[in-house]
């Protein structure tokens, strides 16, 4: 059985600092970007921002669509008043 190396695990007080980061607005995702691509970054956490990332794109995709929805069914009139169900 091989020893594993835990001299690149980071911390808890690591992710805690790590999670903390990701989550304030702007600066979050600006460290994002840089830990998710950077080549300095442990792997763990690059895989970590890379994943949040690609959330992120499929969360912004997600609202454009639903816009591009509701938009479409307010140029065509989908309030509802005509099928009886405004108030």
């Amino acid at each position: 059985m091989s020893a594993i190396d835990n001299s690149d695990v980071p911390s808890v007080g690591n992710w805690f600092w790590t999670v903390l980061v990701l989550g304030l607005p702007l600066i979050g995702l600006i460290m994002a970007l840089y830990w998710a691509f950077a080549g300095g970054a442990n792997p763990s956490k690059r895989n970590l921002c890379r994943a949040i990332l690609i959330w992120w794109l499929v969360i912004i995709v997600f609202y454009i669509l639903l816009f591009v929805f509701a938009g479409g069914m307010a140029m065509l009139g989908g309030s509802g008043a005509e099928m009886g169900m405004g108030l």
